[in-house]
């Protein structure tokens, strides 16, 4: 970002000008929301505000398989159940 500044001032007692002229460049931050940057200048001090970007929320739930062990009451064996949704 570039703030620009400049001020023209008449001496009236002189009849001369004097101008006064800034430029400050500034690197906004990758985790600025570009859209909600305002500005205000009041009695000679500007301030620039902006808002952090909101992180961004995954697609959904992840699929992790959960292995539930149950033993057949006549023979003993293992059995797999489902896979299980978390979100």
């Amino acid at each position: 970002m570039v703030v620009h500044a400049k001020h023209d001032e008449k001496d009236e007692g002189e009849g001369g000008l004097v101008t006064r002229e800034v430029t400050r460049r500034l690197v906004i931050p990758d985790d600025v929301d570009l859209d909600t940057i305002t500005s205000t200048f009041i009695d000679g001090l500007l301030t620039i505000s902006a808002e952090k970007k909101r992180p961004e929320k995954s697609g959904g739930g992840v699929e992790i398989p959960i292995v539930v062990e149950k033993k057949k009451e006549e023979d003993g064996e293992k059995k797999l159940d489902d896979f299980v949704k978390l979100d």
